[in-house]
């Protein structure tokens, strides 16, 4: 469900640019303050690295377009908000930076649709359908709360069409809402599945072994293999409609090394999308990695009454 280069207009290019910084500052500062029991550098990275992996998986949903999980509400559900949704717009930015899969000027847009309302409204869905009766049924919440996260991202990218595509918005907003229709059904499975595995894992084993982190990465490169040979070669929706509302012109305006998850001068085919898409994976994790280990919660001091101090101090 990646916009592609030029395919909304200036005003809701810079709309949807302006809401993704916005949001991605407020979860910036949210995990900074967050408990550092909410996640941990090694978890969230091989998170964001999984949720790379699942969506270079596409397979068909009509006779000549294909689609991809999205992944947001499991992170969103494992992670938290404001940590899923740092991990998922660094698998975006390097989906876009790396193998032009999303075009620059619709980064924003991208961005708040695949990094910031799944993980969002599968995180709050999930914590609101446990406050009734479905608090013990834990993979159904998950189910549920992936397909509304699908629902709410699709619906945002409708109305960014509809809005900034004065062309064919209307008619392509209405196919993208159809289309991914099924994929909230099958998102919904895949999400309960994933959350269910999660927690069979131990979080950690006597040998100081992260079993939950090394599974997942084990995961990701059976993925990566396995999506490789079995996706479709199906172009998605967007990529589909893209031509016949803006050409190829912009298309072709940005094109990294790695454009089209294809390792140059590499065959078989699906080796150089396996060794191309290893690189987003090393680089996807590193950056998470790396960015986790440095948001270290600030430290609150408190005076004996319990009132916190003032942020400065008068000099004497």
């Amino acid at each position: 469900m990646h916009l592609s280069p030029g395919l909304l207009d200036g005003p809701t290019t810079w709309a949807t640019s302006a809401a993704a910084l916005g949001s991605l500052g407020y979860a910036l500062r949210q995990v900074t303050l967050s408990s550092p029991a909410k996640f941990s550098a090694r978890n969230g990275a091989s998170i964001a690295a999984f949720v790379f992996a699942v969506q270079t998986w596409n397979f068909a949903v009509t006779h000549d377009t294909s689609t991809h999980f999205l992944g947001g509400a499991l992170a969103g559900i494992l992670l938290g908000p404001w940590a899923g949704i740092l991990a998922c717009a660094a698998a975006v930015l390097c989906q876009a930076l790396l193998f032009a899969d999303g075009g620059l000027d619709v980064l924003g847009a991208n961005l708040l649709n695949l990094a910031i309302i799944g993980p969002c409204v599968g995180h709050f869905a999930f914590q609101w359908l446990g406050q009734g009766r479905l608090q013990s049924r834990f993979a159904l919440r998950a189910g549920l709360a992936g397909g509304l996260a699908v629902a709410a991202a699709t619906l945002a990218c409708a109305a960014q069409l509809y809005w900034g595509t004065p062309q064919v918005g209307g008619q392509l907003a209405l196919e993208l809402w159809t289309a991914h229709l099924p994929l909230a059904f099958a998102e919904g499975i895949f999400t309960a599945v994933a959350v269910l595995a999660w927690n069979k894992l131990p979080r950690s084993l006597p040998s100081a072994h992260h079993p939950r982190h090394h599974v997942t990465l084990a995961v990701v490169l059976v993925v990566l293999v396995a999506g490789a040979g079995l996706s479709s070669g199906m172009p998605d929706i967007l990529e589909h409609w893209s031509s016949a509302a803006v050409g190829d012109t912009l298309e072709s305006s940005w094109s990294p090394w790695f454009s089209g998850y294809a390792f140059p001068r590499v065959n078989p085919a699906w080796i150089g999308t396996v060794l191309a898409s290893l690189i987003g994976v090393v680089g996807i994790y590193s950056l998470v990695r790396a960015m986790f280990s440095q948001l270290q919660p600030a430290k609150v001091v408190r005076h004996r009454d319990g009132v916190p101090p003032p942020r400065f101090l008068p000099r004497k």
